[in-house]
């Protein structure tokens, strides 16, 4: 199975910038058995979506809020055209059910990518360019180091059975500064679900539409404190650390952190050798 992988223009700035990506992903991909295939901004990408079968979004520099309509008061070093090139990728493979994984800045484009599009599921979310005390950098420890605790859907990530329904803690390495937030206390309150004894670290409802929340943390997110009476159930977020999007043309699997760093070669192998067998099963189906 061949991956393409965007690359980064470094040192964009200049004249003559260049082209270049982290060799961890390149060598995630390979540990888990597929072909790493590097993508420039200039390449025709109704050509790589042709050759490759699935896409890894990589992380990187933040995406341009000025594209979705927004000022940029907090995105970093942004480059519209890299979010140009990346997007034309993105809805080529989309367009041709490939399957697509975003690590942490292709996370936040494919949420924002759905987040325009996704009517009504988009009132439940918001996107908050700058959580001060939640990426590791300000700790000076590797990016190989897990410094913080997500709650995740199993079963989903790595297609691994759970008893009752239970979700599991996993350590992971963020280094993102910008997150995509799901009020998930508005969600129960429309929904008419029983609050009584409300746990804010648990989203009792993980599909909203088409959108999967599929591991979240609350990591430097201040929620209200919970009275002796009613709490303010509006107004309970968590961090969306790992989504599926379903119905969209092609699979999709995005995470907040960033899995080739900690070598956790199981995640990419479940998402894409499942999208590869959920496709072959498609196609002997339609030709019964």
């Amino acid at each position: 199975m061949i991956i393409a992988i965007p690359t980064n223009n470094t040192g964009f700035k200049t004249e003559t910038p260049g082209r270049a990506q982290n060799a961890a992903y390149v060598k995630y991909v390979t540990a888990a058995g597929f072909t790493p295939v590097l993508v420039p901004m200039e390449a025709d990408t109704a050509v790589i979506a042709n050759m490759a079968d699935g896409l890894l979004l990589a992380g990187g520099i933040d995406i341009d809020p000025m594209y979705y309509g927004f000022s940029n008061g907090a995105s970093y070093g942004v480059n519209p055209d890299k979010d140009s090139a990346e997007r034309d990728l993105f809805h080529a493979f989309r367009g041709l059910g490939k399957p697509i994984f975003g690590i942490c800045r292709g996370f936040q484009l494919m949420f924002r990518e759905y987040m325009a599009v996704a009517g009504d599921e988009a009132d439940y979310f918001d996107y908050m360019e700058h959580l001060g005390q939640h990426a590791q950098g300000d700790l000076n420890v590797r990016r190989t180091v897990a410094t913080h605790m997500v709650r995740t859907n199993t079963e989903s990530l790595y297609s691994l059975p759970q008893e009752d329904g239970q979700l599991d803690m996993r350590p992971v390495n963020s280094m993102h500064h910008q997150v995509a937030v799901f009020n998930h206390g508005l969600l129960h309150k429309e929904n008419g679900i029983n609050m009584k004894g409300l746990d804010p670290n648990e989203p009792v409802l993980h599909e909203i539409g088409n959108f999967e929340l599929t591991a979240w943390t609350l990591r430097a997110v201040n929620q209200p404190r919970l009275s002796n009476k009613q709490p303010d159930l509006d107004n309970y977020w968590c961090i969306v650390e790992a989504m599926r999007i379903h119905n969209w043309g092609a699979p999709m699997m995005g995470v907040q952190w960033h899995p080739e760093e900690l070598m956790d070669v199981a995640l990419l192998q479940n998402f894409f050798n499942s999208a590869a067998n959920a496709g072959n099963n498609q196609e002997i189906y339609e030709g019964i």
